[in-house]
């Protein structure tokens, strides 16, 4: 069963980040196989990401944490579902945070939340609501290490976000940016995100760019950390 951690801020670079995604994705789609040499031995097997992949899944740290700042390695905000419900059993920690809802959805949580849900906006039709410490829903997942956080970050879209993790999986072209449209409107299909699709979709273009762009001694550099530490 996961515990309650204090907010701690981790600090995440690019370079940590693009080489942990790379270890993260061969982790979760590695295979049991025949070894090269051999018809009856067995390993388990690798098929390194794209570099666009790993560029799409990183621009999803920056999309939601401005490329800076990063609590627990908490890498996407993702938000702990309580100790009892939890397949994952992570740690969770709680911050201060606001959500946008249709208005039904935000008056239950007002009517429940007493002094720890404050009404921000409400133009009629949704209301955008703070939630306070400890309330359940700002209650966020938290991990050790960056490792653990990019871990969890596939598998949760693998998991519970297949068809995004689709988008990302047949993502054979760094070029198409239709893909990363493709793959916001999944995420906003199972409110993975709960502002606007328009704005994420913006943010995700911008950090992806800058990433996939790096520069092929970067990219180079990080399949080599990744091989390095699993050979």
């Amino acid at each position: 069963m996961g515990k309650k951690q204090e907010i701690t801020n981790t600090p995440v670079t690019a370079t940590d980040l693009r080489r942990q995604m790379i270890m993260a994705w061969e982790a979760i789609t590695k295979w049991w196989g025949p070894w090269q040499a051999s018809l009856t031995e067995e390993i388990w097997r690798y098929e390194p990401p794209l570099k666009q992949q790993v560029a799409l899944l990183m621009s999803q740290w920056g999309a939601e944490q401005g490329g800076g700042t990063t609590y627990n390695f908490n890498l996407t905000g993702v938000k702990h579902p309580g100790p009892s419900k939890d397949r994952y059993k992570t740690d969770y920690f709680f911050a201060a945070t606001f959500e946008v809802f249709d208005k039904a959805t935000a008056q239950g949580y007002v009517q429940r939340g007493g002094s720890l849900v404050e009404v921000l906006e409400d133009n009629g039709a949704t209301m955008k609501l703070r939630f306070k410490p400890d309330h359940p829903a700002c209650a966020f997942r938290a991990f050790p290490t960056l490792r653990e956080g990019c871990l969890f970050h596939l598998k949760n879209l693998s998991d519970n976000y297949k068809e995004a993790w689709a988008v990302v999986v047949q993502f054979l072209d760094e070029h198409n940016l239709a893909s990363l449209g493709a793959f916001v409107n999944k995420l906003a299909a199972k409110r993975y995100f709960t502002g606007s699709t328009e704005h994420y979709l913006a943010n995700i273009t911008r950090y992806y760019k800058e990433y996939v762009n790096a520069g092929d001694p970067v990219w180079k550099e990080a399949y080599q950390f990744a091989e390095a530490r699993r050979t």
